[in-house]
């Protein structure tokens, strides 16, 4: 273009090169755009962007699809238009997942993040170490695990330096089937999203292996004690006792292996000590033979407090530390993250002991103290 009238047209081949015949010397705008016919006005593709702007050999360095350049009918060469294409996440469906009572966590599977880019290559089922934005979910809360409290996602959230393995669904509904959805943005290495946002669904639905699954318990004697009962049960392989200390998350606390059928009432024990003064969550969860999963309801016990219950925690909520009192007899102090993870763990030295804990992040915790006796006591830590 030249004074502002389009003098030629050429296309842009699939290597980035173009050419003008019969261009006669001078200074011209060459402008880049998607019309066959020539526009005096840049224009780029859906999904490019601009970036930056120049000529090794000529250029004004505007960002606006323009680069100015003089024709001395010579081949003009590394014209840089500053063009980028976005990356491309891709949408994820999974089905059969089965939907556990009340409220629990479930992983999304990391194969649910991947995508590609023009320039940075393809993402594979590895998003890790990326800047990933993750929107609400719809049918659920999405939650972030940030390495020591499960964040929940309830508005656009952006996360660089993203861990596959640390996104989690918790269903809304306590009856399937259902679906949760949620949809994400990956960043490119020139610092750009993908336009269009990548979308996961989740179908959870109702997976019984037995029919007439129940729990029920009581706490005496410093044990707890579960009860849990089937109607039927058709190719079982096995049941665990899952315990938890908020009801959300839970962790494994026992293991029975079953005969696999039964059209008969069918009863079940399970006993295992528990510190006093606390309260506890507890289901079971019962694997088909194929691997399918279902749950029963959940039940919670609160260990009354009794003269056993030797350990003291103050200040809580804490800053920078607390002191833990009522060691005389325990060999071991452990803070643990919500699910189970430990963070800390101090040899006992004295009676009353000062724990740091400035490092921590804001959020609850479980402080746990071993005795000699091989029993334990636990304490929610609040950290400020």
């Amino acid at each position: 273009m030249q004074s502002s009238v389009v003098v030629a047209t050429a296309p842009v081949q699939a290597n980035g090169t173009y050419s003008f015949a019969s261009l006669a010397p001078g200074t011209y705008n060459f402008v880049l755009h998607n019309n066959a016919s020539g526009q005096a006005t840049a224009a780029l593709p859906a999904g490019v962007v601009n970036t930056a702007e120049g000529s090794t050999a000529s250029g004004d360095g505007t960002i606006n699809g323009i680069v100015i350049g003089t024709s001395s009918c010579e081949a003009l060469t590394n014209l840089n238009y500053g063009i980028n294409r976005r990356p491309v996440a891709n949408n994820y469906n999974t089905s059969g997942w089965s939907l556990p009572p009340g409220n629990s966590l479930e992983n999304v599977p990391s194969s649910a993040f991947s995508g590609s880019d023009a320039e940075d290559g393809t993402y594979a089922n590895n998003l890790n170490g990326r800047t990933v934005t993750l929107n609400p979910a719809v049918g659920g809360t999405l939650f972030y695990f940030d390495g020591s409290l499960f964040v929940p996602i309830t508005s656009t959230t952006v996360i660089s330096n993203f861990n596959n393995d640390n996104v989690f669904i918790n269903p809304t509904a306590s009856v399937g089937p259902t679906t949760v959805s949620f949809s994400f943005l990956v960043r490119d290495n020139a610092g750009f999203d993908n336009a269009v946002p990548a979308q996961v669904n989740m179908t959870f639905s109702v997976l019984l292996p037995a029919t007439g699954l129940t729990l029920s318990g009581s706490y005496a004697n410093g044990k707890v004690k579960l009860r849990r009962q089937t109607l039927t049960e058709q190719q079982t392989r096995s049941f665990a006792v899952e315990m938890s200390y908020d009801g959300v998350l839970f962790q494994q606390a026992g293991l029975v292996a079953e005969a696999g059928n039964s059209n008969t009432l069918r009863k079940y024990q399970f006993d295992t000590n528990k510190p006093a003064g606390q309260k506890w969550y507890f289901r079971i969860r019962l694997t088909d033979a194929d691997g399918s999963v279902s749950y029963s309801n959940i039940i919670s016990l609160t260990a009354s407090a009794t003269a056993s219950a030797k350990v003291g925690m103050l200040p809580n909520p804490a800053r920078q530390s607390v002191w833990v009192s009522g060691l005389a007899k325990a060999k071991e102090i452990s803070v643990l993250a919500m699910n189970g993870m430990q963070l800390k763990r101090i040899a006992v030295t004295a009676e009353n002991m000062q724990v740091d804990v400035s490092a921590l992040a804001t959020g609850v915790y479980i402080l746990q103290v071993a005795f000699a006796d091989g029993s334990t006591e636990v304490v929610k830590l609040y950290k400020q």
